[in-house]
């Protein structure tokens, strides 16, 4: 009797670590991928988090449930520019990333220094929030050196522009 107990025991630990590994797994599928670049639902989550948190709304199920696929999309959109970043030798502008970050810390009424504990206590991955800014960062970045020299605006168009719109007031 002692033997079959102690079995039963161990099948029944294993048995539950097994389920515990298993829904660990589950817990971060890989839901998309973009060129070499995967989308996990952590990132998805992350994002959706990011998004309700920094817009000061309630997490709950039917917020979280309008924000999916807007979320997975930007999540989409966000690979896409980072695999055409890498194809060109950009570097990242620190000062600007800092003075987003102070901003975003203004804007919750967070001091700067506790704005990582922020995004901790709120269930957001700091870094991968980070990363994103950085990567819509370089995109500008990239978008202004590809096509600035080809945008040629004149003055005077300007000033007609502006004349037509306060006419039609």
């Amino acid at each position: 009797m002692n033997k079959v107990f102690k079995i039963f025991l161990i099948i029944f630990f294993l048995t539950i670590t097994d389920i515990h590994i298993s829904f660990s797994s589950i817990k971060n599928n890989i839901i998309a991928k973009v060129g070499n670049e995967i989308i996990t639902l952590i990132e998805l989550e992350n994002k959706i988090n990011t998004t309700l948190t920094l817009a000061n709304q309630k997490i709950n199920q039917e917020n979280i449930d309008k924000l999916k696929n807007i979320s997975l999309k930007k999540l989409i959109d966000l690979k896409i520019k980072q695999n055409e970043i890498k194809n060109f030798n950009l570097t990242i502008n620190n000062l600007a990333i800092d003075n987003h970050m102070q901003r975003v810390s203004d804007n919750l009424n967070v001091d700067p220094a506790n704005l990582k504990k922020f995004f901790k206590l709120n269930k957001i991955n700091y870094n991968q929030y980070e990363n994103e800014v950085k990567i819509e960062f370089l995109w500008q970045k990239l978008i202004t050196q590809l096509y600035s020299s080809k945008i040629n605006i004149k003055e005077d168009q300007i000033k007609n522009e502006i004349n037509e719109i306060l006419n039609k007031k």
